[in-house]
């Protein structure tokens, strides 16, 4: 029974009093329960972050197919250029082959424009300059000395342009001018043969024989020679008379 006034109840354990007593229990309560809490679920741990995904690389493009190359447009030029070059050569080597130099000049033309430093360029100039010092050496032996003059100079500027020497062309040239000039005319240019009486002339007849004198004139069909022949003791002049037909060519010397 709760006490009187002025009476404490007295605790039969520990004589405490009886509000205390009521809170210690409670508080007994509260921390059973708080343990049977911590038993059924277990102690508190912190629930770890799943680990965040490692950055992968995207995927690689596919590989696209290859372009189709096309050759540059040097080469494609340079195929037909070679072609003509190769042609022009050739033609050249034909042209000098068969003594038609202008040909051969004129392809050879053709030819440095595609490659002026070819070698086979340089190797076809040299020939032609040769070729064109020989034929102005022929010239002369007609008394084709204009022709002669008109081969050395284009030799010379084939030369000039390849870089060939021109000690060959340099050579013919004072040759030439050493020589005594003379035309060659026909048998039966009876116009040019009066034309030089008194002129010193070589007959070349059809037998190859030669005959040198001084024509006096015509009789008929037959050419008078005056003929200076050294003896002992002096010269003797005589008249050879020589058959129109039987002349292949008189050169005429001028004096």
């Amino acid at each position: 029974d709760p006490p009187e006034d002025g009476e404490t109840h007295p605790d039969s354990a520990s004589g405490l009093p009886w509000p205390v007593l009521i809170g210690f229990v409670v508080l007994l309560i509260a921390v059973g329960f708080s343990a049977s809490l911590i038993f059924e679920i277990g102690p508190f741990r912190e629930t770890p972050l799943p680990p965040s995904p490692l950055p992968t690389e995207p995927p690689a493009a596919p590989t696209p197919p290859p372009v189709p190359t096309k050759p540059p447009i040097a080469e494609s030029r340079a195929r037909p250029q070679a072609v003509k070059l190769a042609e022009e050569l050739s033609q050249a080597r034909l042209a000098i082959a068969r003594d038609d130099l202008d040909s051969a000049a004129d392809h050879l033309s053709a030819a440095a424009i595609i490659d002026r430093d070819n070698t086979t360029v340089l190797e076809i100039a040299d020939q032609l300059v040769y070729r064109l010092v020989e034929q102005a050496d022929a010239a002369t032996e007609w008394g084709g000395w204009t022709e002669a003059e008109q081969h050395l100079e284009r030799a010379r500027r084939i030369a000039m342009r390849f870089g060939i020497d021109t000690n060959s062309i340099d050579s013919a040239a004072k040759r030439h001018a050493g020589m005594e000039r003379f035309s060659i005319v026909g048998p039966h240019d009876t116009a040019a043969i009066t034309g030089a009486v008194g002129q010193r002339v070589v007959i070349i007849l059809a037998n190859r024989d030669r005959r040198s004198g001084r024509i006096e004139g015509l009789d008929g069909a037959v050419l008078l020679l005056a003929v200076d022949s050294d003896v002992e003791g002096g010269v003797v002049r005589y008249t050879d008379e020589i058959s129109l037909d039987a002349i292949a060519s008189i050169r005429i010397y001028e004096d």
